[in-house]
């Protein structure tokens, strides 16, 4: 299923991206010799990332990933092994599941079992677009952060 690609739901997506990006704070200071049109934020999020197919997203082949660094129009991933998928699902949590139909734009070996996948992010999806996405949720709710309560003796800040 090919689908047509909204303006609309690119700039909700780069929106929602920005702010994730706006939520945290850099570690890291853009490079002069840098010569990227956007510079990167240095952020590390859960995902989860499931092969799109021609008729959808495969959910059987879903796996977790963490975002190395977040622009507004695409992110990268590190993986634990190389994938070989043209288009992905990726699905984000911020306050509630977001999904975003993501094109692979390149897939580069970091060394030892990982590996690191740049994504484009297309456009956002929402549950009503495809049936699959409301199934997903709960791999999706397992991005959720939650509380670990202290440790027995550990100080708290």
């Amino acid at each position: 299923m090919q689908r047509s690609l909204s303006a609309q739901r690119q700039q909700e997506l780069q929106r929602l991206v920005q702010r994730l990006i706006n939520l945290t704070t850099p570690n890291y200071t853009r490079l002069e010799l840098e010569s990227r049109q956007q510079s990167r934020a240095n952020r590390s999020l859960p995902v989860l990332l499931v092969p799109w197919e021609e008729d959808g997203p495969s959910a059987e082949e879903a796996f977790y990933a963490v975002t190395k660094d977040l622009v507004a129009r695409g992110v990268c991933v590190v993986l634990h092994q190389p994938v070989h998928h043209d288009r992905f699902l990726l699905a984000f949590w911020d306050h509630g599941p977001i999904y975003a139909l993501a094109q692979s734009r390149h897939l580069e070996h970091l060394g030892g079992p990982f590996w690191q996948l740049g994504l484009e992010l297309l456009e956002r999806l929402h549950p009503a677009d495809d049936p699959a996405l409301p199934r997903l949720e709960p791999k999706v709710r397992y991005l959720r952060p939650r509380r670990i309560p202290a440790l027995p003796g550990a100080k708290t800040l």
